[in-house]
């Protein structure tokens, strides 16, 4: 990711969106260093004198069907990744080491399954937009994964 940060706003908001659905759709979402690029343009954004914020429901969310699709198969995923892991580590923890070596085997194919979606879409979806004199993350529908952004953009 080139971490230039166009001075437009609408420039700025397509980059945020593209970035963000980017890291959603790969393995990078469990990387932290991968998430500088959005607080760098999240900062760009409080410099020009917005304010970041994040909605707490989601009966603003309009989104055509097929990014609405796009994006609970990218929760799921990413759902079935994190699940995979607790599992495994809970499976190594007991000292099932059979097991817990099933759950690696699904979390990588939980993770190629991502990856062959983020090669298949050819749009970004709108998770920020600009409302007033604020740049808004829309409200993400699964709870775990909800709370691990808010924390990795906290960062």
């Amino acid at each position: 990711m080139r971490y230039q940060i166009p001075d437009q706003p609408q420039e700025r908001l397509d980059q945020i969106n593209e970035w963000f659905t980017q890291i959603l759709c790969t393995d990078s979402y469990f990387e932290d260093d991968k998430w500088l690029a959005i607080r760098l343009n999240l900062s760009k954004w409080k410099e020009q004198g917005f304010h970041y914020r994040q909605e707490f429901n989601s009966t603003s969310n309009c989104l055509a069907d097929e990014e609405q699709a796009l994006l609970f198969k990218i929760y799921n995923y990413l759902g079935e990744i994190m699940l995979m892991e607790a599992k495994m580590k809970e499976a190594a923890y007991k000292q099932k080491f059979d097991l817990a070596i099933l759950y690696q085997d699904l979390k990588a194919l939980a993770k190629q399954e991502l990856k062959k979606l983020n090669e298949e879409r050819f749009f970004s979806i709108s998770f920020f937009r600009i409302e007033n004199n604020s740049i808004v993350l829309m409200h993400i529908e699964n709870y775990f994964i909800n709370q691990d952004v808010k924390e990795k953009l906290r960062k």
